[in-house]
């Protein structure tokens, strides 16, 4: 893997949803005068941004709310061009839900435990009626 890497060119943007150590991992590995943009916190750790990264490297670090982008753009023609390419590649098969386990309801207790185990790679839906 680490060979693979070695041949690829460095990213010029990173999209961070984890934070704490991940993020300054992510900084390492893009290209000088890339940016980092976070969007969540999973890891509830603090994002740390070394120094040597924003002078040597030029990085550029940006935070980014969905819900607020919405609220400032909502019955924009920005908002709609982006719904409508979303949909596009959704019809085109280029863009896929995540594997995931449907699950129902009232087996919420089996949904819960597979979420919180080791290892999981599907998302839990939990489905209403039949």
């Amino acid at each position: 893997f680490r060979d693979l890497l070695k041949r690829l060119p460095r990213p010029k943007l990173a999209l961070n949803c984890v934070g704490g150590k991940n993020a300054t991992e992510i900084l390492r590995h893009l290209e000088n005068g890339g940016t980092m943009v976070t969007y969540g916190g999973m890891s509830r750790q603090p994002v740390i941004i070394p120094t040597g990264s924003l002078i040597f490297q030029d990085v550029k670090v940006r935070g980014y709310w969905m819900t607020e982008w919405n609220k400032r753009n909502r019955d924009t023609q920005e908002s709609r061009e982006m719904l409508s390419t979303l949909c596009d590649y959704i019809r085109q098969d280029k863009l896929k839900p995540p594997s995931n386990e449907q699950v129902p309801i009232t087996d919420y207790t089996t949904a819960i435990n597979s979420a919180m185990g080791s290892f999981t790679t599907k998302k839990q839906i939990l489905t209403m009626g039949s």
